[in-house]
């Protein structure tokens, strides 16, 4: 082998290690990253005592969480919508007594 090709086999594997450790600098990364994703999620989850709990037991526990936070908001814009239009009438039945009043007020019962 000349030096050239020894030169070249030698540019070619240090390309070829430098190719592998930036990919597994990059896989390191993406682990640590979704490593810190489960561990925000567990902090967030309210019902989420067991810090030991498994990624499959937590992400079964966020979805029924949703779930649960999905019921309540059609809940509750359910029964604001109920008060909206208990408020309408209420403000109708004001209006009625307020304009009966200047009514009263203006023909008196002698």
């Amino acid at each position: 082998m000349t030096n050239s090709n020894s030169t070249n086999s030698n540019n070619n594997n240090n390309t070829t290690e430098l190719r592998r450790q930036i990919h597994i600098q990059s896989e390191q990364k993406r682990r640590a990253q979704i490593k810190c994703g489960f561990e925000e999620l567990r902090n967030e989850l309210p019902t989420c005592l067991n810090k030991k709990m498994s990624k499959v037991a937590l992400l079964h526990r966020t979805v029924q969480h949703i779930q649960h936070l999905k019921s309540s908001q059609i809940t509750i814009l359910t029964e604001l919508e109920r008060l909206v239009q208990e408020n309408e009438q209420l403000k109708r039945f004001q209006q009625t007594v307020v304009q009966k009043q200047v009514m009263d007020n203006m023909y008196p019962i002698q």
